[in-house]
């Protein structure tokens, strides 16, 4: 959001967002020149249930907002960005008098919603998800996704391929960048995994894979930086396993400061489980220059090749342990990736290059505007 808002404030967009309010903020206020409205709900992670009570509760209080705010400030455009897609009907109240929607999905809510909750495609609540889906996306005039996969799952789900841009969501360019100086601890054999720990992004077989490893590392040591709904499981098993000692589970980083704990690490590891994924931590990892590991799967091979990441197969923890002790014996094989990660990374994936894509969008939206 700070990425895109400054985008639009650079372009000369005036920009309101509408979010969720946590604990001691304001309702209202501006921040680095975004007009920042909270309605009164909290973000908790919990059951499908409560998933589904927060996307509705929002889903009416953001429309309630929008209406509001149109009054008197008669938006042109408004972007909704999913989860879930069915909130693209809060912006209702501004397209019924004119404005353009446009729909970013970050994520494929049905695949997502199937795996975290053990379903199958054709479980009926899954079959509802992508119902909603297809009517929500057919009611945005342009709807964004972050890589081409996924923009292949929602054509089979029957939306017509015209209606879709691709933006690839890079990091901010203003924050990850390889800092000036760089501390490795070299008694340590240090990796880094960081985002919300949910069992769709694999850290278990992470943890297997340290398991057996074993010794052969002595110095090795994992930083985990986040939190999820599955760290009381991870941690648990890394205790069972008897690797805890090998482990931080650190909750918490100030968003500018995770640059300099990535670049203090030896290498990140991207164990991800679910296909239909571009993790926005590759990009950042291949942006602060350390050499990644990371599953094989079709959507990473499309868009990092063969040669800028040292792939392992889906969730097998000893093939992970091979490539972890593969780039811990050899400093001049994490170099050449890390070098090849960063050069793809300023040819295609920079914000600084994708940048133009994701304003491209509002082009075409006043384009269509200016026609009617």
């Amino acid at each position: 959001m700070r990425r895109n808002t400054a985008a639009l404030l650079e372009a000369g967009y005036e920009v309101d967002l509408i979010c969720l309010r946590g604990r001691d903020q304001r309702q209202t206020e501006t921040i680095h020149g975004v007009r920042v409205h909270r309605v009164p709900l909290e973000r908790r992670r919990g059951n499908i249930l409560r998933y589904f009570f927060e996307y509705a509760a929002f889903l009416v209080l953001a429309f309630f907002k929008v209406a509001e705010l149109h009054r008197h400030r008669r938006f042109d455009f408004v972007e909704v960005d999913s989860m879930p897609e069915a909130l693209v009907f809060a912006a209702a109240p501004a397209r019924w008098r004119g404005a353009k929607v446009a729909l970013f999905i970050f994520d494929n809510m049905p695949e997502i919603f199937a795996y975290d909750f053990d379903v199958p495609m054709t479980h009926p609540m899954i079959r509802f998800m992508k119902w909603v889906e297809k009517r929500s996306v057919r009611y945005a005039d342009r709807v964004i996704v972050t890589h081409r996969d996924a923009m292949e799952v929602l054509a089979r789900h029957g939306v017509p391929r015209d209606r879709f841009d691709v933006v690839v969501n890079s990091p901010d360019e203003s924050i990850f960048i390889v800092p000036s100086e760089v501390q490795r601890n070299p008694d340590h054999f240090t990796l880094v995994s960081h985002g919300s720990q949910l069992r769709r992004y694999g850290y278990d077989t992470l943890i297997e894979a340290v398991a057996i490893i074993g010794d052969r590392i002595p110095g090795l040591r994992v930083e985990m930086i986040g939190d999820g709904k599955h760290r009381p499981v991870l941690m648990e098993l890394a205790e069972r396993r008897g690797v805890s000692d090998r482990f931080a589970f650190v909750r918490w980083v100030e968003f500018e400061d995770i640059p300099s704990r990535i670049a203090a690490a030896d290498a990140a590891v991207v164990p991800i489980l679910l296909e239909l994924a571009l993790p926005n931590k590759l990009f950042e990892y291949s942006a602060v220059r350390v050499p990644v590991i990371i599953s094989d799967l079709h959507t990473l091979r499309d868009y990092y090749g063969d040669d800028a990441v040292r792939y392992f197969p889906v969730a097998d923890a000893d093939a992970l342990a091979s490539a972890i002790l593969e780039l811990h014996r050899s400093p001049d094989k994490r170099r050449a990736l890390a070098d090849a990660a960063q050069q793809l990374y300023h040819d295609r994936y920079a914000w600084s290059r994708v940048k133009s894509d994701y304003l491209g969008v509002y082009e075409k939206l006043n384009q269509a505007s200016s026609k009617e």
